[in-house]
């Protein structure tokens, strides 16, 4: 399995990619949303496993769902 890295540049390496700011979370650091085109980047990491959901932070039910998921089977 590809780590965090990878993963994410083979998906979006060397490609225009918009960032859409959401908030910041609890030490100031900026969060938001990655689209490639109209992919959203965050659900593919999310579904990978590759990357959380903090539902402080967002209470996306696609998110949530995702991350559930991911979790049961292991990943």
């Amino acid at each position: 399995m590809e780590n965090f890295q990878e993963f994410l540049s083979n998906l979006i390496l060397n490609k225009t990619v918009s960032l859409e700011y959401t908030s910041k979370d609890k030490y100031g650091r900026y969060l938001g949303d990655i689209y490639l085109n109209k992919l959203w980047i965050n659900t593919k990491m999310v579904d990978n496993g590759l990357a959380c959901n903090y539902p402080q932070y967002s209470k996306d039910l696609d998110l949530i769902k995702l991350e559930t998921q991911a979790r049961r089977i292991g990943l």
